[in-house]
């Protein structure tokens, strides 16, 4: 479900569609409506022609790169990707602060339970339940089933040890 953009959320359309014009040959009018619920990170569905894609970026203002990588988030997913595939498929990473304000990804869309969904049924739950009940709507895999060497190339920021911290990073969160 989404909503009318938020105020003081908006994206510039405009600088928005000749960037993808130019990297990915998208051309047509431009409708953009927001995603409303979320932990930080803001969340846009795009429509152009018959297409729609996901647009993630930071939230407006946020100096942390650390907690709101949003290149972090696409390697994540392009790893993913190919050996999990209820998994969107990430389509482009812009760094490039001048298009948006915020560097950004493009991902496909896909209709599904969100994630934020499960953690409001979830609650303040043990971790090893909360794992239980995320992934049975993604056809029973749990996450320990994706090991984070199984998508080649493994790059240092995927190894073992940052999987790793990532997750207990997740656990702390929601206890």
């Amino acid at each position: 479900m989404t909503v009318p953009v938020r105020q003081g959320e908006e994206l510039p359309n405009e600088r928005l569609l000749t960037y993808l014009s130019a990297h990915l040959g998208i051309e047509g009018p431009l409708t953009v409506e927001q995603f409303p619920a979320g932990f930080s990170n803001l969340t846009y569905l795009l429509r152009i022609d018959d297409r729609e894609l996901v647009l993630r970026r930071p939230p407006i203002g946020a100096k942390i790169k650390t907690a709101h990588d949003m290149g972090r988030e696409f390697l994540i997913l392009s790893r993913l990707y190919p050996v999990y595939g209820k998994v969107p498929r990430p389509i482009l990473y812009c760094e490039d602060e001048s298009v948006i304000g915020a560097p950004f990804y493009l991902m496909e869309y896909l209709e599904g339970q969100p994630l934020n969904g499960i953690f409001a049924r979830v609650g303040r739950q043990a971790p090893r339940r909360q794992s239980g009940l995320f992934f049975p709507p993604f056809g029973g895999t749990r996450a320990a089933s994706v090991s984070p060497g199984s998508a080649k190339p493994n790059p240092p920021a995927f190894s073992r040890m940052k999987f790793g911290f990532v997750r207990l990073g997740w656990l702390k969160r929601l206890k």
